[in-house]
């Protein structure tokens, strides 16, 4: 594959690493809620995502300025970011906020009481150990003492995340509004820039947003616009 000499070496590498292992996936020009071709979502939205930010030409702007950044591994980061902002303005955001809201406090009080369930049937339960399994299903002794989880701390992960999931879901007010999953992922990445850099850069995130989306209407004003409202 041929990149322009903007691109960043190492995702450009992984670009090329995603297409030997799971062939070139024809995307559509703009990704939606049912558009992803559905051989493995996160590898599509990589996929996706990765074509779109290495050969956009408005992208090099966006490279250059992410380099004056000081955040830690900038480009992992702001892939990763796209990613997420990716993945969650294409699913779920049917679902109004209130409704979201009210699944997610239900989804807390159930692993809560799994959690007090288990330790009332064995009070040892709590202990048992899960591990990441390779796969041909081994565990390699490495793998099960630097990453053994217990059942009790997973629980505890799903509240935590739960818990802290739950004011983010402010991204949009009407989920089935008709380019619903363009504002949401303009106002993610512009929050996780300014979790970063105490900033939302509208500058970066609206030439991003156009690559991906191509809509006309996404401007630096444009965005600006949709984060403060």
């Amino acid at each position: 594959m041929n990149f322009p000499e903007w691109a960043p070496s190492e995702l450009c590498a992984y670009l090329e690493e995603l297409v030997v292992n799971f062939g070139d996936q024809k995307h559509p020009k703009e990704v939606s809620v049912s558009s992803l071709p559905a051989i493995d979502e996160l590898v599509n939205i990589d996929m996706f995502a990765l074509k779109k930010l290495l050969t956009e030409e408005r992208m090099s702007s966006v490279w250059n300025g992410l380099a004056e950044l000081e955040i830690s591994n900038v480009n992992q980061w702001f892939f990763q970011s796209v990613c997420y902002a990716l993945k969650g303005a294409t699913e779920g955001i049917q679902l109004p906020i209130k409704e979201r809201q009210k699944y997610l406090k239900e989804t807390k009080i159930k692993a809560k009481d799994m959690r007090l369930h288990l330790v009332s049937l064995d009070k040892g339960i709590e202990k048992l150990k899960v591990y990441p399994k390779s796969n041909d299903g081994s565990v390699s002794l490495e793998d099960r003492y630097k990453y053994s989880r217990s059942i009790e701390e997973l629980l505890e992960d799903i509240v935590r995340t739960i818990e802290n999931k739950l004011p983010n879901y402010t991204l949009l007010k009407s989920p089935n509004k008709k380019g619903s999953h363009v504002v949401y992922f303009i106002r993610f990445l512009a929050i996780q820039f300014h979790r970063e850099v105490d900033d939302p850069m509208v500058n970066l995130v609206a030439p991003t947003a156009k690559s991906l989306f191509d809509k006309k209407i996404i401007t630096p004003s444009y965005v600006s616009k949709l984060i403060s409202g």
